[in-house]
């Protein structure tokens, strides 16, 4: 299993060690509220964000270990900031000649445009057409691509 898992894109196996972390610090948590406060109801909390990015982590790996997405690599066409904080809240990304506006769930700061990128998504994500290209919601990772 350690072996299939060095095999993943390097993105893929962040996400993976990032909510497996998340995972493990959560248990963690449910353990020193348990045994300090003695009050499970108080500790339930911890347990449960454990179950969710246990759940979340095993998915994924599940996911990435089946081969169950695509890479599409191409150009950043433009960027779409937040006005105060300058936060990324789209981009426009040109891909086999086709423009898809992707919207960001986490802060990017280093995508400027003409930069190329793979975007790693689901095989079942769905993509939706809309007047000006397509539209993509939700992905794995994004990954600044390589020369």
């Amino acid at each position: 299993m350690l072996k299939e898992f060095k095999n993943f894109p390097e993105p893929l196996q962040k996400k993976i060690m990032i909510q497996a972390g998340l995972g493990a610090i959560s248990l963690l948590l449910f353990f020193c509220i348990w045994i300090t406060i003695k009050n499970i109801q108080i500790a339930l909390p911890g347990l449960l964000l454990f179950l969710f990015f246990g759940i979340s982590a095993s998915t994924l790996f599940v996911k990435v270990a089946s081969n169950s997405y695509i890479v599409i690599s191409g150009l950043c066409k433009s960027v779409n900031q937040t006005v105060i904080k300058r936060h990324t809240k789209s981009i426009l990304f040109e891909a086999d000649g086709k423009t898809i506006k992707i919207m960001i769930r986490q802060r990017l700061k280093k995508i400027s445009q003409g930069m190329a990128l793979d975007i790693y998504v689901s095989e079942n994500t769905p993509i939706y057409e809309t007047s000006s290209g397509l539209l993509l919601q939700s992905y794995l990772a994004i990954e600044e691509k390589s020369s």
